[in-house]
């Protein structure tokens, strides 16, 4: 009998660590299942309050909670939302006000959860962070190309005669083609492998005109098919990121990254200057005033345009996320004398320093938005000085009375000949020589997308703080 007894005890035992066992398995599965769901609160509350930033940003978090059956002023619950600094390198800072973040973290909280088994009740945390998606696409040009300039450049660069109008140029300037055809063009299955890619100048133009035709824009196609090189190139290498490439994306997402839109012609005329980059394009005697002087000119690529899409803002190393750089050339000058007492021949090289933006903000306010872009002018001097730019603001505003594209300028005008009062020997024609050099070189760094003196910037695309996404 008494083994019987033994006998019912070890059982019940069993079953009561079976029990214990069990109850121990649906503690850790109720703790499980709770930190999911404040993981869903704390996503869906830091998209709504990116989405949000400037503009109620911790009711739209409490909302968003609210939707999802959390209720932040319940027992044990709390909702906590910080304003941030997110970098692309996944750093999260916090910062004191919501009108000086680009990002916000959401945290859900409940204390204590109550469990049946496990010695003390659990505390269970969530964050999740999620970057504003404000962004701006733009650029740096003359904004119209003439054609003869163009034509004389264009001519240089891809070693034959080109002779086409402006309105051609013009046109190829202002059509458009998404990122996500350039990638289908240049086999690049993601964004990153865009940027990493390394094409030659006609695999480039190929590209452009496949994207073209997929809009059915046949004369824009026509032209790209007219632009064909002779001369042999350098690799033109897509993303910017070690400051030789000739597109500039510092986007949240790959989403907005494949939707964004840049010009045709100012990716063509950027990579075109990229594949001849330290190549001296000749472009012949471009002023010719008998018994004074006449002054042949080459170009020499040393940096390519860039074109820029990203987020507002500076990085943790005090630099400007989105940034866009215009061509920066050199120009070697012959100014030869055609003086009966004075034939001679100077060389003069002129370095031509670029233009410079970068995206400082984007504000939001109903249907409208605010977008400053800080700038540096383009200048020239000679190659033994240094070139002194001005700098300031330009603000765009952007609402249904005022799309894109818009264009605004900085600067004052500076002439080429303007340089020339000190070198030796030029006195006696400079006067003669100053007004019509500087009329022929003008177009001619016009296609180069340069105008001394001025910085002048087109904002293509600006997105608002609508479309968040998560980064942590």
């Amino acid at each position: 009998m008494k083994r019987h007894h033994g006998s019912i005890a070890i059982l019940m035992l069993g079953i009561l660590l079976l029990l214990l066992g069990a109850l121990a398995v649906l503690d850790v599965g109720r703790v499980m299942a709770e930190k999911r769901r404040l993981q869903k609160v704390a996503d869906l509350g830091a998209l709504a309050a990116a989405e949000a930033l400037t503009d109620g940003p911790v009711n739209a978090a409490q909302n968003s909670a609210l939707s999802n059956g959390f209720d932040p002023a319940g027992a044990g619950l709390l909702l906590t939302v910080e304003p941030g600094d997110w970098q692309t390198d996944g750093q999260f800072t916090v910062v004191g006000t919501f009108d000086s973040a680009n990002a916000v973290r959401v945290t859900a909280r409940h204390a204590p959860f109550p469990t049946f088994f496990l010695p003390d009740d659990a505390t269970i945390v969530a964050h999740a962070i999620a970057r504003s998606g404000s962004h701006a696409t733009f650029s740096l040009g003359t904004g119209l190309l003439n054609a003869g300039g163009t034509n004389t450049l264009l001519s240089g660069l891809l070693g034959k005669p080109v002779n086409l109008t402006a309105a051609s140029y013009n046109g190829l300037l202002n059509a458009s083609v998404p990122l996500q055809a350039l990638m289908v063009g240049l086999n690049a299955g993601t964004v990153e492998q865009l940027l990493d890619s390394q094409v030659s100048y006609d695999r480039l133009r190929l590209a452009l005109i496949q994207a073209l035709q997929a809009q059915g824009d046949a004369a824009n196609v026509a032209v790209l098919q007219a632009l064909t090189s002779t001369v042999p190139g350098n690799t033109i290498r897509v993303g910017n990121n070690d400051g030789t490439g000739i597109l500039d994306l510092a986007l949240v997402d790959a989403a907005a990254a494949v939707a964004t839109r840049v010009s045709a012609g100012e990716l063509l005329l950027a990579g075109l200057q990229m594949a001849n980059r330290a190549h001296a394009a000749e472009l012949g005697t471009l002023v010719n005033l008998p018994l004074v002087a006449k002054v042949a000119v080459n170009a020499t690529v040393v940096n390519p345009p860039v074109v820029a899409s990203g987020v507002p803002g500076l990085n943790r190393a005090g630099q400007w996320q989105t940034m866009d750089r215009g061509s920066n050339t050199t120009l070697g000058l012959s100014i030869s004398t055609l003086l009966p007492l004075l034939k001679i021949t100077v060389p003069v090289d002129v370095n031509v320093a670029p233009s410079e933006a970068w995206l400082q903000s984007i504000d939001c306010t109903g249907d409208s938005m605010t977008v400053t872009v800080g700038v540096r002018t383009a200048a020239a001097c000679l190659t033994s000085g240094n070139c002194a730019r001005g700098s300031g603001t330009l603000v765009f505003t952007v609402d249904p009375g005022h799309p894109l594209p818009q264009t605004k300028t900085l600067g004052a005008k500076q002439n080429v000949s303007s340089l020339l009062g000190g070198v030796p020997l030029l006195g006696p024609v400079l006067g003669a020589l100053g007004a019509p050099l500087d009329a022929a070189l003008d177009p001619v760094l016009g296609a180069l997308g340069i105008r001394l003196g001025y910085a002048d910037v087109t904002l293509r695309g600006a997105e608002c703080r609508g479309a968040s996404a998560l980064v942590g």
